[in-house]
């Protein structure tokens, strides 16, 4: 089975720009808890992928920091408006196993509502593992930090 973390950032401060909040201290806590969340599921990781704005790439450098995974993250624009979600929706089906997305809401609770065919609200640092098998995306497991 193929498995896939959607993480939605964590909690970002409200006195900046949309696109350049950081983390709010609050988020700079939750996002071990949602690294230690993907490591009781076994998460492996062969490519992580985050929206460009600020906090999604701290959530997204924190999580690999804690699990230390080798890897830098990808940025991809898509994650950051959910109008743009719909191309990855090729890329997620042609997935490997270990594919994390660091993202943004409404459009990473589209995302498994279209896999999935089920609603699944994510709170910030919030993550859903879904599995595929045999073309068909379910949920495995969620995170409600």
């Amino acid at each position: 089975m193929i498995r896939i973390a959607l993480v939605r950032h964590c909690e970002a401060a409200n006195a900046y720009a949309d696109f350049k909040r950081p983390l709010n201290s609050n988020g700079l806590a939750q996002a071990p808890r949602t690294a230690d969340f993907l490591r009781q599921q076994g998460m492996p990781l062969t490519r992580l992928v985050c929206s460009p704005a600020t906090r999604t790439r701290d959530t997204a450098r924190l999580i690999a920091e804690t699990l230390q995974w080798q890897v830098t993250p990808e940025e991809k624009a898509a994650l950051y408006n959910p109008s743009t979600l719909t191309p990855l929706l090729a890329e997620i089906a042609a997935a490997q196993d270990g594919l994390v997305l660091v993202g943004h809401n409404p459009g990473l609770t589209d995302l498994i509502s279209e896999l999935c065919l089920i609603y699944v609200g994510l709170p910030p640092s919030g993550a859903a593992i879904l599995g595929r098998e045999d073309g068909k995306f379910t949920v495995l497991a969620r995170h409600l930090c």
